[in-house]
């Protein structure tokens, strides 16, 4: 069990392509580095020979969220217009101008055979961009600045701040092994989920599937710090992102590593005879669909077939899937999935590895 607690923490062609400072990128859409360039007199910028080799056939320039646009490679871009489509809701104002300003600037980035990519004027004048730019590898896109305004932007920036500022949102940096990630799930119903318990100040209540800490927050907010809020979740990331959005409600909040079909144990163990209300946000979070280490996701063939909630747990999908009987995987088919096609997958499953 932990209590909630703060957490913080101007060259010429051939010298561009040979610069140890090319942008360089790793696979299709992830760009990174920094690489200063000027416009031609027709608005063209060279694109880094790595991005061209390595990158997309086809790129596209939008406007940016910052004062800067930003270049996709036609994939990306086709996915991040699915992406945003899917999660619009077009009777929200904020959510139609969004997908305007973003999709309605879209221009195609075509690639000369010298490298260079025509930057039109409108797009140009948008990003204020003169003669030094500044293009800058931001994971699936390039960012075009005006060099100065570059600078200027980043000269105030308190980076350690920002850090600190994400985690208290939910957003962790790091996993414990180094690897960079996101606990970032956007709580759905947020408003009308709250609504419904009634929130009283000085009321116990439980957040069952604590998650990112995005409920909760709404809860401890409506409490004005009295009462109690006692989160639990089984997801050790889960509770570290919830601790830190939670942390300025430390006075009020327990949070419980375990699982809730153990919220009756938990409740006595707590002291807490009866509470005002209980909220469960069932299912998986897009954290651990989008983190392939998980093994929930199907998009990465080479994600481990994991799908433990809990990592203290011996027991893997993986483990299930390969060694389990076939009248065995036909019941959690379906007596868990509701599955129709139980029986015909689990003899599937055990011919194939047979």
């Amino acid at each position: 069990m932990n209590q909630c607690q703060k957490v913080a923490e101007p060259t010429g062609l051939d010298s561009i392509l040979e610069s140890e400072e090319v942008i360089k990128t790793m696979s299709k859409g992830n760009f990174s580095g920094e690489y200063v360039h000027s416009l031609d007199s027709k608005g063209r910028v060279i694109v880094p020979i790595r991005h061209r080799d390595e990158g997309s056939d086809e790129y596209y320039i939008v406007k940016g969220l910052d004062p800067c646009l930003y270049i996709y490679c036609k994939e990306d871009l086709d996915a991040l217009s699915e992406r945003m489509s899917e999660n619009t809701n077009l009777l929200d104002q904020d959510h139609r101008i969004l997908m305007r300003y973003l999709m309605g600037s879209r221009k195609p980035g075509e690639i000369d055979k010298q490298g260079r990519m025509l930057i039109p004027q409108n797009l140009r004048e948008h990003a204020h961009l003169t003669k030094e730019v500044m293009l800058v590898g931001v994971g699936e896109r390039i960012e075009v600045w005006d060099k100065q305004r570059y600078d200027e932007y980043n000269a105030n920036l308190d980076i350690s701040a920002i850090a600190a500022k994400l985690a208290a949102n939910g957003v962790s940096l790091y996993r414990p092994d180094g690897v960079a990630v996101e606990f970032l799930h956007r709580s759905v119903l947020l408003n009308e989920t709250v609504d419904a318990l009634n929130v009283k100040p000085g009321g116990i209540y439980v957040d069952a599937t604590l998650g990112g800490g995005g409920h909760s927050y709404e809860i401890c907010r409506r409490l004005q710090h009295q009462g109690r809020l006692i989160g639990i979740d089984q997801d050790a990331d889960a509770i570290a992102a919830a601790s830190a959005r939670l942390s300025e409600f430390q006075d009020i909040v327990t949070i419980v590593r375990s699982n809730y079909e153990n919220i009756e144990t938990i409740l006595r163990e707590q002291s807490e005879a009866a509470v005002d209300g209980i909220m469960l946000d069932l299912g998986v979070s897009s954290y651990q669909l989008d983190d392939a280490a998980r093994g929930f996701t199907y998009r990465d063939e080479a994600a481990p077939l994991d799908m433990r909630m809990d990592v203290r747990q011996e027991l893997t999908a993986a483990e299930i899937v390969n060694t389990w009987p076939e009248d065995q995987i036909k019941k959690i088919l379906w007596d868990y999935g509701e599955e129709r096609f139980a029986g015909n997958i689990a003899r599937n499953i055990c011919k194939v590895r047979a």
